[in-house]
């Protein structure tokens, strides 16, 4: 959620996608499973304390990013 700028700005980023404050990812027209699992996004039958916690997630920039370019 830190790398989308949480709930709020997952949402104000869907419903203003031309906004230079829109996250670029959703901007671009990606979806969330372009980037992410399916079992990040319906789960692996664990109960995580939150879905930023690092074992509920396997995506990471550097994924797709060279690291030395990312902020």
């Amino acid at each position: 959620m830190k790398c989308h700028g949480g709930e709020d700005g997952l949402d104000f980023s869907r419903k203003n996608p031309e906004s230079k404050l829109a996250d670029v990812h959703i901007a671009k027209g990606m979806g969330c499973m372009d980037c992410h699992s399916a079992r990040e996004m319906h789960g692996d039958g664990t109960a995580y304390e939150s879905s930023g916690a690092l074992e509920a997630t396997d995506t990471t920039c550097e994924k797709c990013h060279d690291p030395t370019q990312l902020p």
